[in-house]
């Protein structure tokens, strides 16, 4: 289904690839991998990202 997916969202034809079946389910697997282990061994996480900020103090 993936080259029909690709005609008629991208209007690209896909070149037969014979690795591409294995590459997917290699990639399938592990999503899979982490998602599940996440899964069972919750915990917060916390994400830090520096901010700026740009104060228009003159503007209308």
């Amino acid at each position: 289904m993936w080259p029909l997916w690709l005609r008629l969202t991208e209007r690209v034809s896909a070149v037969r690839d014979p690795a591409r079946m294995r590459n997917a389910v290699n990639g399938l697997n592990l999503y899979r991998a982490n998602f599940i282990d996440r899964l069972r061994h919750r915990r917060k996480r916390r994400a830090y990202a520096p901010v700026q900020f740009i104060v228009p103090l003159r503007d209308r």
